[in-house]
């Protein structure tokens, strides 16, 4: 599903890459990006999950700095692609 109020970024930070994923809470949505790193073999090392009242969903994943695929601007931006067909 395309959600226009969704939005997956990421970016480079000293302790690694971090992505954020914006948008509306649905039910199983953390569960599929918990699967699409797992099935990408993304190691997460750290996830902040908030949800507003109104339902608003602000999390943040730190992944491994180790994963040097994160190098490849190609690499972000197809991982980009993949996770926003989640939100």
């Amino acid at each position: 599903g395309n959600h226009p109020e969704g939005s997956i970024t990421l970016k480079m930070t000293a302790t690694g890459p971090e992505i954020q994923v914006r948008g509306r809470d649905k039910p199983g949505l953390l569960l599929a990006l918990a699967q699409a790193f797992y099935l990408m073999d993304i190691n997460v090392i750290e996830a902040n999950i908030t949800t507003d009242s109104k339902g608003k969903i602000a999390n943040e994943f730190r992944i491994d700095a180790a994963d040097e695929r994160f190098r490849s601007k190609e690499f972000q931006r197809r991982l980009v692609e993949d996770l926003k067909f989640l939100l």
